[in-house]
């Protein structure tokens, strides 16, 4: 009997660890689950409201096949920016010339805050 306590309390540690782990990963099922519907949520808002900005309007009656079609033709995309709260919808090339128009010090300061992201992005590639 007593030779039997040690293999019984490593198979309770192992059933406990078990236990555990299942709970871990119930907890990341249901972060995934309320992060598939935030962004779902945030996603049909941001639609919403840009369909009421000018450049939404002009997309209201197009398929997304025929928005990427003049897309390409036209070499016009748009940029949304969010920041403390508030965004903005611009075109890619007025916000590149707003960016240009920082002075230095605060385009130093993207620079580096950019730099991790593109790397990461470059080692993808």
């Amino acid at each position: 009997m007593t030779q039997n306590v040690p293999k019984l309390r490593r198979t309770m540690r192992r059933g406990k660890a078990a236990v555990g782990s299942s709970k871990s990963s119930v907890q990341r099922a249901i972060a995934r689950l309320v992060f598939y519907v935030l962004t779902v949520v945030l996603s049909s808002r941001l639609s919403q409201l840009f369909a009421n900005t000018p450049p939404g309007t002009r997309c209201a009656d197009k398929t997304r096949q025929a928005l990427a079609f003049e897309q390409l033709r036209t070499q016009r995309t748009h940029i949304i920016v969010y920041a403390g709260g508030y965004f903005e919808i611009f075109e890619t090339l007025s916000f590149v010339q707003i960016v240009l128009q920082w002075s230095p010090p605060i385009q130093e300061r993207l620079r580096t805050w950019l730099a991790e992201p593109l790397s990461q992005m470059q080692k993808r590639e």
